[in-house]
């Protein structure tokens, strides 16, 4: 029987795909939805993955689907909660290490690692408010391909001092990531669904001709992908 985190992997993988179908049709509205839901997906996926790590014997794909819609299907609502759980899961994993370790180097490495987590998990509400996406959010679909490029330009910098492969995957380069993403993708289930009155009806219009953001999202898509598989294909 298929693990559910592996079908909630397997879904955001197929959104992917239907992005990319639909970006070559020049179908960039519907592209962008299908961004979102590949990211959602794949942040639900990783988090089955964490608790089902945490609960061990006691984890039950009930429990666990249960967990999940605890952060209501939109993410956008949910994210700040859903990322500092994952970042708790990090650090519990550490601490549990940190027991069974004698060595005093493997224990100053697992500490500052911790540390880092802690870190991260303070970090996250002061990005949430720095970012301001909620009351942002008109003047960044207005001016979408700028908005992506700035993320995107952030996104770069990052990129420089991460290494995708299997063996390098860290909690960092995954909040790095996933916060990227979900600056570019916000609230982009319901904007690209139907016209809005906040946007004069013409918010399709708007994201129907986002080429050149779009390639910018599928390349941070694509590498946010590659983690949480690494993540879970590796047992890290």
């Amino acid at each position: 029987m298929t693990e559910l985190y592996q079908l909630f992997l397997d879904t955001a993988k197929d959104d992917y795909e239907t992005a990319k179908f639909n970006r070559k049709k020049s179908r960039d509205y519907i592209t962008l939805y299908h961004y979102q839901q590949s990211f959602e997906k794949g942040l639900k996926a990783l988090h089955i993955f964490k608790y089902k790590q945490m609960e061990g014997m006691n984890y039950s794909d009930e429990n666990a689907y249960k967990k999940i819609k605890e952060f209501s299907h939109n993410v956008e609502t949910s994210y700040e909660k859903f990322m500092i759980e994952l970042a708790n899961f990090e650090k519990l994993k550490y601490n549990n290490a940190l027991k069974f370790t004698n060595d005093s180097n493997t224990k100053n490495l697992i500490q500052m690692a911790i540390k880092a987590v802690e870190g991260f998990t303070n970090s996250i509400p002061r990005m949430i408010t720095r970012l301001d996406l909620k009351n942002k959010f008109q003047d960044n679909i207005n001016n979408y391909k700028d908005w992506v490029n700035k993320i995107y330009t952030d996104y770069q910098k990052n990129t420089d001092q991460i290494n995708f492969s299997a063996s390098d995957y860290n909690f960092s380069s995954f909040v790095s990531t996933a916060s990227l993403l979900y600056a570019c993708l916000y609230n982009m289930d319901t904007i690209t669904r139907y016209p809005m009155k906040d946007f004069n009806y013409n918010n399709l219009n708007i994201l129907k001709d986002q080429d050149v953001a779009c390639e910018m999202i599928d390349e941070m898509i694509n590498d946010f992908l590659v983690l949480v598989n690494n993540f879970i294909s590796n047992k890290i």
